[in-house]
């Protein structure tokens, strides 16, 4: 970082030994979105990272993305799926003018 060419020495270290890397004990750096996928799923094995904290959007209080434990991660995310379950829009069709 302090030669400002970390972007390059972090694409050399997936050149060379693919598109996972280990950086340090509890850090990789990944490079496909087939990797990504499985790792950043719902009930995966590996755990948010402390750097999760930095994607607040309010200081004061937590979205869902830096919630670092799944309990309340899943809790948190809950509140905002009951607005997309549709219930209460049971004769949704007969109140659309198409």
């Amino acid at each position: 970082m302090w030669d400002a060419k970390l972007e390059t020495s972090l694409a050399k270290l997936q050149e060379r030994h693919g598109p996972v890397v280990r950086l340090g004990p509890n850090d990789l750096l990944v490079g496909d979105i087939d990797e990504i996928t499985p790792i950043s799923s719902a009930r995966s094995a590996w755990g948010r990272s402390e750097w999760y904290k930095n994607m607040r959007f309010d200081f004061e209080n937590d979205s869902v993305i830096p919630i670092l434990g799944t309990k309340a991660h899943d809790k948190h995310k809950a509140y905002p799926l009951r607005g997309y379950e549709g219930r209460g829009l049971v004769n949704l069709e007969s109140i659309i003018d198409l």
